[in-house]
């Protein structure tokens, strides 16, 4: 087969780091993939971005692509399938008139009301809806009833992540990363990963909850654990690491920011493993690789019950990690407090977790999923045009 994925923006992300490892599987089991993005936006992105996971990648202008000339076309043309993230409704329309099998990938309900605010147009092609968690499917199936919807759960690389023991102790832990200051031995560290952005407020609870806790650590003589951003923000929004700095100082702690990490080196892996707890304070999500990843790691993780995060934490088996209401500091603070005074507990959830994510969201089952769904759209589309070529004969 041979799939082209089609998105807007040219940074590592959450929806372009699942492009990345679905592309890079497909390629190993024999398929051709290729990445269409808009020239502008690759021109801003990130150097890092790894391209090596696709076959190859075509830049084209937005006025191309926005206007479907004739140079969208060509490149369309030469794949079997579409499957595209993250494009509104002017930029899907350039792809539609080329007539080759979409897919619609939606990760979370912001994502549905930015690019679908009013649905899908009159019209448009659409072989499929993929998204990572049962909320999203049911909601746009009830939405679109015959529509073909399918929850493929995001995947990840599970052998990069081990899990520290015994837990925090931060002599043996790995190096600062740039930006970083020294990890303070014997303190606990409380983490999480993710681009600081304008549209990112999760960021800003989390320096909430680091000065409440670190404030009651203080006022209770206990160790002051440190809280630890990994990621940073473009240049021109550097303001943000001030606000979120601010937001912390204003309830009596600190946090830190490390700056720029790549999602696909060994930094990511590295930095988990230097983390007791992770906290991810979402005010809306789909099913985060992040979270997913420090699961992964062993971590006992705490975030806000939105989008497909329950369904991560939650089991018949035992929790998972601990959830909290978005903007609820004092149960976050709480439950981050409850953590790290019982090493036990910690250990036991973050074992549930790795087990739960070697079970269900290993990358190969995902991989496994997508290429499933584009032969069934592929193998369908070509019984279809079989079966017209015998009429017309």
């Amino acid at each position: 087969m041979r799939i082209l994925f089609a998105i807007a923006s040219f940074e590592i992300g959450g929806a372009e780091a699942v492009y990345r490892d679905i592309a890079a599987g497909l390629r190993a089991r024999g398929h051709e993939t290729g990445l269409l993005v808009m020239a502008e936006n690759r021109r801003r992105g990130t150097p890092e971005f790894p391209v090596d996971a696709f076959d190859r990648v075509h830049e084209i202008p937005m006025e191309h692509w926005r206007r479907g000339c004739c140079c969208l076309g060509a490149v369309v043309r030469e794949y079997g399938l579409v499957d595209l993230a993250l494009l509104g409704p002017e930029w899907r329309l350039g792809l539609a008139a080329v007539g080759v099998p979409i897919v619609h990938t939606v990760h979370s309900i912001v994502g549905w009301a930015l690019w679908y605010a009013y649905g899908f147009y009159q019209g448009e092609p659409v072989a499929a809806v993929v998204t990572a968690d049962r909320q999203m499917a049911a909601y746009i199936s009830d939405l679109w009833p015959g529509l073909r919807v399918r929850r493929i759960p995001n995947g990840v690389d599970v052998d990069r992540f081990s899990i520290r023991n015994p837990p925090f102790d931060h002599a043996q832990g790995p190096g600062a990363l740039e930006g970083q200051s020294e990890i303070r031995n014997r303190s606990p560290v409380v983490g999480t990963v993710g681009r600081i952005s304008p549209w990112a407020k999760h960021h800003v609870m989390f320096a909430r909850v680091a000065g409440w806790v670190q404030s009651r650590a203080r006022a209770e003589g206990r160790p002051v654990p440190v809280f630890r951003i990994v990621g940073g923000s473009r240049p021109e929004n550097r303001y943000l690491d001030d606000r979120l700095r601010a937001a912390a100082e204003k309830e009596g702690g600190e946090i830190e920011i490390t700056g720029y990490v790549p999602a696909s080196a060994e930094q990511i892996p590295a930095a988990l493993a230097a983390m007791d707890v992770f906290l991810l304070t979402s005010s809306t999500e789909g099913s985060p690789l992040a979270l997913l990843e420090a699961m992964a790691s062993g971590l006992p993780c705490v975030a806000t019950a939105v989008g497909g995060v329950p369904e991560l934490l939650l089991g018949a088996g035992g929790p998972r990690g601990a959830l909290v209401a978005v903007d609820d500091d004092e149960a976050a603070g709480k439950a981050v407090e409850g953590f790290l005074a019982d090493p036990d507990l910690a250990s036991e959830v973050g074992r549930r977790a790795r087990a739960y994510v070697e079970r269900e969201h290993r990358i190969e089952k995902s991989v496994e999923a997508h290429e499933r769904l584009y032969a069934e759209i592929l193998g369908g589309r070509q019984k279809a045009t079989s079966s017209g070529q015998e009429e017309d004969a």
